[in-house]
């Protein structure tokens, strides 16, 4: 086989430096059978002289494609069948998953596992895949789920569920950002990596199981193979199918691989066959390869002249494409004008699909849509530079290509107060921005356009005559997108229009503009943002190229805004520390009431309806049950002042946040010896135990539909007496719980008053809601490893059990509960947090009370 790889590699670039299409025959250079059973994975290295085999027989093995022989292994150490294996985009290391359960890593070098085996699938792991930068692993498994990992750590970093049964194949996009699954139960899926997001469904895209899924290269179509014999070609935007299917097998297809340009895909199926098929025509290419057993896996390697398959048989086969007319030797070849201008498509594709949809011409004053922006490039003399230099190579220079399609598209972001009269979209559409009439807000316009100009911006967006505040869908659209907006700007130019020329430290703080609620995304959001006063000088006259690394300047927002240095400079958007992120946005204001909760849609990654109408507290409630529901995390929850009609465990208004939220002391180390000391002679460990385990199996709360499943430890009330003071706008009450030391609750509500002499019918509840960190375990918010302090990882499980009662034992934040109807609660509202405290920590039987009441 020596020599076999230059060969194939002369052999495609003669095919593809052809004018006409030219059959090829395709013929099996090498046939390896050093596997004992079926081999199911097969996986290329970068270097393409490589590749992994993984197998029934339990092992992986490396092989030389050059030489075709065996250099690695058998790599030993899953317990069961092999059903994937993965190569790290470094090529140091592999990754196999299988009937055992696991996943396990091997450094490729020393040939040893580099991590225990990641155990969290309960089913086996049909498919692995690491992203794009090498940092996580993805897997899905008969299990239902897919779960992402920290590569490097083996730490759970997110797991997806929503698939009605087994996973068989999951990928990450080109960039990393997303991840696509395909399940039995006949749907694809794509989700966000960052937050756990579902991006899109398509419920029924074949009509038999989904078993392989795979990106073309720029991102913009999935791809997938299935059970029902087809290949299928999706949108990855909207989910809809793309031209016909890829028709011929006439049995399963197990495994699906793409090119790297995208040219071309190759199927394994239960037919015995590989086939070939242009991406662009769906037609097959060439006749189908053939095997003496189903073919389960296939690979191409990035220089794309070989195919390698593996069988039911344990037959590994590595194809040569080689063009049946002679191969004669060619002139040097230079890349041609056709592939110039399809990579810089695909680079201003991939530019504009975080870009907003209209943008400001600085040169011209004209507003474009994207047709317009990509027509004024075509014109542009760094259009025609592009497509001169790179002609002059004999490949494509893609990096080349991208950072000045990148340079040339970048934008400059507004973010100010709207005044009284502002240009709409109708006011500036087919004029030029500097010819408007010069008043107030046409003129903060024009100094706009002028100032990114000035900065070597060619593109600026303005939120008062980008939108078309008329079309519902594009309002929708922009609400949900207007987060990515701003952090993929190049530069985010703040108008202080309320600070005067020569204004000193302080005008920023008091300005208008840290008073507005949409503000917070637009400076939280890009990575570079300059403040300027009214007379369009820089604020303070800082010439810092970022005002985010302006120390002075730095230090007057946190101090105005409570918002930390480190999100201020460096925030990335997500459900976690939700508490903190409300209480940002608990002062500002807006000028529609429903925009209060909009504005911070961006912030927690999420993308809900924009039903402006609905009022305030729908629009809130629906933000905070989607951070409750996707996330798990019930800090949301509180809060002092009014209840929401929405659900009565949110608050009516942002401004219920204001507070501090309740921080009940932490315990050093030293002073929780000392109290597991005093427990073990004074504590049952089996009831400690039994506890443990009972919270251990608690599931995350679930919001849906307005009604909340609330995980808790409950106390039930058994006595509450009214004060008699001052009742003109609030009731105090002397409240006794079972387990609890008394407590004092104010509130607006007026409570049925009752004691064990004179009881009530309506039972209430004095409630613990369940934060899994009390038995050392991260919450179900915590997407990235946790860093906060954790039980020691070598304790036993009676030390665990006790330090769970020390915990529980502390002064908690507990929620009012009264029954309604059946099993149904509403949360009392309280004027002052709730602050409750065990009787006795060694009483366990005063905390086995565990259930999730449905709260209304």
């Amino acid at each position: 086989m020596s020599g076999m790889l230059g060969i194939a590699k002369k052999a495609y670039i003669t095919v593809r430096g052809r004018t006409q299409t030219t059959e090829l025959t395709v013929t099996p250079t090498r046939t390896m059978r050093e596997h004992t059973e079926s081999v199911s994975a097969v996986a290329f290295f970068k270097d393409g002289r490589r590749a992994v085999t993984g197998s029934w027989d339990c092992t992986l093995r490396i092989w030389d494609v050059q030489k075709g022989v065996l250099i690695g292994g058998p790599f030993e150490g899953p317990r069961h069948k092999v059903w994937s294996v993965a190569v790290s985009p470094d090529d140091k290391r592999i990754a196999s998953g299988g009937e055992d359960d696991t996943i396990i890593i091997w450094d490729v070098k020393s040939k040893r596992v580099v991590l225990k085996p990641l155990v969290k699938h309960t089913g086996t792991v049909y498919s692995v895949c690491f992203s794009p930068d090498g940092k996580r692993l993805a897997s899905g498994s008969s299990n239902f789920k897919v779960i992402v990992w920290n590569a490097e750590t083996g730490a759970v970093l997110a797991t997806f569920k929503g698939h009605r049964d087994q996973v068989f194949s999951v990928a990450f996009s080109p960039d990393g950002q997303k991840l696509a699954s395909g399940s039995r139960d006949c749907s694809i899926r794509v989700w966000r990596t960052d937050n756990a997001e579902l991006l899109l469904n398509i419920p029924n895209a074949h009509q038999d199981r989904v078993r392989s899924v795979v990106w073309s290269p720029d991102g913009q179509q999935l791809i997938s193979a299935s059970a029902d014999k087809t290949v299928r070609f999706w949108s990855s935007s909207n989910g809809h199918q793309i031209g016909q299917p890829c028709t011929g097998h006439t049995d399963w297809i197990h495994s699906l691989a793409i090119s790297s340009d995208g040219s071309f895909i190759a199927t394994a199926s239960a037919d015995n066959t590989l086939r070939r098929w242009s991406t662009k025509t769906r037609q097959q290419i060439g006749r189908p390869l053939e095997h003496a057993a189903q073919v389960f896996c296939v690979a191409i390697p990035p220089m794309e002249a070989l195919l390698m398959s593996g069988d039911y048989g344990g037959t590994v086969r590595l194809w040569s494409m080689n063009n049946t007319v002679s191969v004669q030797q060619l002139p040097q070849r230079y890349v041609s004008p056709p592939e110039v201008k399809g990579a810089i498509r695909s680079a201003i594709d991939a530019r504009l699909e975080n870009a907003p949809l209209r943008l400001l011409d600085t040169f011209t004053g004209r507003l474009c849509d994207r047709e317009a922006q990509i027509n004024t490039f075509i014109e542009s003399t760094e259009y025609k530079q592009i497509l001169s230099s790179s002609m002059t190579h004999t490949s494509l220079q893609t990096e080349f290509i991208e950072q000045a399609v990148a340079e040339y598209f970048s934008w400059v972001m507004l973010s100010h107060r709207w005044g009284r009269k502002e240009p709409l979209l109708r006011d500036v559409q087919d004029k030029a921005v500097y010819k408007l009439r010069a008043v107030e807000g046409n003129m903060k316009l024009q100094m706009f356009c002028k100032t990114a100009r000035d900065a070597g911006y060619r593109w600026a967006w303005s939120d008062t005559c980008c939108i078309d505040q008329t079309n519902n869908v594009e309002l929708q659209e922009s609400v949900n997108s207007m987060f990515v907006w701003y952090h993929y700007s190049a530069l985010t130019i703040v108008y202080l229009s309320d600070a005067k020329p020569s204004s000193k430290s302080g005008a920023l703080a008091n300005s208008d503009w840290n008073m507005r609620g949409w503000t917070v995304q637009e400076f939280l959001a890009p990575n570079i943002v300059r403040f300027y006063q009214a007379d369009w000088t820089l604020y303070i006259y800082d010439r810092t190229p970022n005002h985010k690394k302006s120390a002075r300047i730095l230090q007057e927002l946190e101090d105005a805004t409570g918002i930390n240095a480190r999100a201020l400079v460096a925030f990335r958007p997500g459900m976690r520390d939700a508490r903190e992120k409300l209480q940002w946005a608990s002062s500002r204001i807006t000028t529609l009431q429903e925009d209060i909760a909009y504005s911070l849609f961006g912030i927690f990654g999420v993308h809900l309806p924009v039903i402006y109408g609905e009022k305030r507290q729908n629009a809130l409630g629906r933000l905070l049950q989607e951070i409750v529901a996707h996330s798990g995390d019930i800090t949301a929850l509180d809060w002092v002042g009014q209840p929401s009609e929405f659900n009565s465990c949110l608050p009516a208004s942002i401004v219920s946040y204001k507070a501090p939220p309740c921080a009940p002391p932490s315990l050093s180390e030293a002073e929780m010896q000392t109290f597991i000391s005093t427990l073990r002679n004074n504590v049952s460990v089996e009831s400690a135990s039994q506890l443990y385990a009972l919270l251990d199996d608690l599931g995350a709360p679930r919001f849906a539909n307005t009604r909340l499943q609330l995980p808790c430890i409950a106390f039930p009330v058994t006595e509450v007496r009214q004060r008699h003071e001052d009742q003109e706008t609030c009731f105090t009450y002397d409240v006794k719980a079972n387990g609890l030391q008394d407590l004092l609750i104010t509130t607006k509500d007026e409570l049925v008053v009752f004691s064990p002499a004179r009881p009530t019918r309506q039972t209430f509840f004095l409630i613990r809601p369940w934060n899994r960190r009390d038995i050392g375990l991260p919450d179900f918010a915590d997407n990235v490893q946790d860093t906060r302090e954790t039980a020691p990882d070598d304790l036993d499980s009676q030390s665990r059990a006790l330090r769970l009662i020390v915990r529980l034992g502390q002064p908690f934040g507990a929620l009012l509960l009264a029954q309604q109807r059946g099993w149904e609660y509403k949360r009392i509202a309280s004027d002052k947090n709730i602050i409750a405290q065990v009787k006795d920590m060694a009483a366990v039987r005063d905390m086995m009370d565990v259930r999730t009441p449905e709260i209304l």
